[in-house]
Parts: structure tokens; C-alpha cells; sequence
């Protein structure tokens, strides 16, 4: 684009509708050694506004949102449009949108299916002396969703899982035979797995002292803790 600017200054006559756009429009500011596309300015003393090459744009905006310390987006555009021509809102929202992903990325790295990872048991599904986290597979994803089909070794779980849910397990050196004949409930998948019975704890919707069979806990020949508030 520099020659054909200066080749349509160099013109006299017969010049094109787009060379009259170009003296128009740019003229080519010599920096030492180097040519650059600058703004034409109406007197020498104007600023020199810049014409950023498209491989440079990336470039120009990662500095400049350094400089002035990684501002907000409209502080961003007035800095650029100070000395560049070219930078627009949607490139600096898509540099700080593309920032974010990066970032993202970095804190929580990305998952296939196959790949094994941890997912945290919650306290009210365990009991004391189980293990805190599930290890478990990934069989399928939903991409629209961005949901995470999980199987441990009881089953496959019967609730899919976002990104955060889970920790991925790196350089596993042990291989996991998952089950994928069945689903089931992360409770009821740890309490399979459990060596000590699973979580006991229950609790019915018993609004006398859960004395009859209709009661779920006396049915299963356990406490719950509605009973266990009656008797104190």
C-alpha cells in the first residue's frame, strides 16, 4: 500500500478514483530507515496518526493496553485513536474477550472425553471416612451446553457436570474401568463404592416421632435426625 500511495503522488495527471482517495486520504511518514502510513495532516505540526498493518494490529493493542494499564475498553480506544487510525471497539473487545479465554484456560485447563478427573464428593453424600473426591471418566459432552457426562467405577452418574465442577486428574498412571451399564447418583455411586457403609444420615418428612413403617427411616432400620430431636 506504501508504493501505491506514493505512486499516486507521484502522479500529475490521469490518476484513478481510488489514487485520488489515497493522496486524499494518507500520505507515507519516513521514521528513520522505515515507511509508515500516516493520516494526512492539514499543517506539519498536526499529531501523526498511524495506519496499523493488519499483522501489527494484535500487536499494537496488546501495547497500548498495557500502557495504560490494563484500563477499561473506552480508555483503550482513546489511547489508540490518539496515534492509530484502525484499532476499533470491536477489536479491543475481542482482544479482551480472547485475554479472558486465555486466562481461563490457564486456570482451568481444558478436558477430553477419556480423560480422568476429580470430582469433589459434597459432604452430605459421604460419609466420615470416605475419600473427599470421586475419581471418575469422561464419556460424553454436550458442547452446546458445555456439560460433562461423567463414570466412575459403580456407574455412570446420572447428572451432567459443568467445567468447574471438576479437577482434571494429570498423568494418571493408574487406569480406571469405568461402568457405563448403569446410572446412578453421586450418593448412591459413593455408597457402592464405600467401605464403610456410605452416608447414613436421613431424614424424613415425619411430623410425629417416626414410630410406623410409613416413616422412611424406621423402615430402613436407621436414625434420621428428626428422630433423634424428639427423644432429647
Amino acid at each position: 500500500m506504501i508504493v501505491s500511495i506514493e505512486e499516486a503522488y507521484q502522479k500529475t495527471r490521469g490518476k484513478t478514483q481510488k489514487e485520488y482517495y489515497l493522496v486524499n486520504k494518507y500520505e507515507v511518514y519516513t521514521v528513520g530507515d522505515t515507511k509508515k502510513i500516516i493520516l494526512k495532516r492539514k499543517s506539519p505540526d498536526d499529531p501523526v496518526r498511524y495506519l496499523v498493518p493488519y499483522e501489527q494490529l494484535f500487536e499494537t493493542i496488546l501495547r497500548i493496553h498495557n500502557q495504560v494499564g490494563h484500563k477499561c475498553r473506552d480508555i483503550m480506544l482513546q489511547a489508540c485513536n490518539k496515534n492509530h487510525l484502525n484499532i476499533t471497539v470491536e477489536m479491543i473487545t475481542g482482544l479482551q474477550a480472547e485475554a479472558m479465554r486465555t486466562r481461563s484456560k490457564r486456570y482451568v485447563p481444558e478436558v477430553s472425553i477419556g480423560d480422568y478427573v476429580a470430582l469433589p464428593i459434597p459432604d452430605v453424600d459421604r460419609g466420615l471416612c470416605e475419600a473427599r473426591n470421586l475419581i471418575c471418566r469422561i464419556v460424553d459432552i454436550d458442547y452446546d451446553k458445555s456439560l460433562y457426562e461423567l463414570a466412575c467405577v459403580a456407574a455412570v452418574l446420572d447428572t451432567m457436570f459443568s467445567r468447574n465442577s471438576f479437577d482434571l486428574v494429570k498423568d494418571c498412571s493408574v487406569e480406571v474401568e469405568v461402568r457405563l451399564d448403569k446410572k446412578l447418583s453421586v450418593r448412591q455411586a459413593v455408597k457402592e463404592l464405600s467401605i464403610g457403609g456410605g452416608q447414613g444420615l436421613l431424614k424424613c418428612n415425619c411430623t410425629g416421632g417416626c414410630l410406623t413403617n410409613r416413616c422412611s427411616c424406621k423402615k430402613a432400620r436407621l436414625l434420621c435426625n428428626f428422630y433423634e430431636m424428639s427423644r432429647g
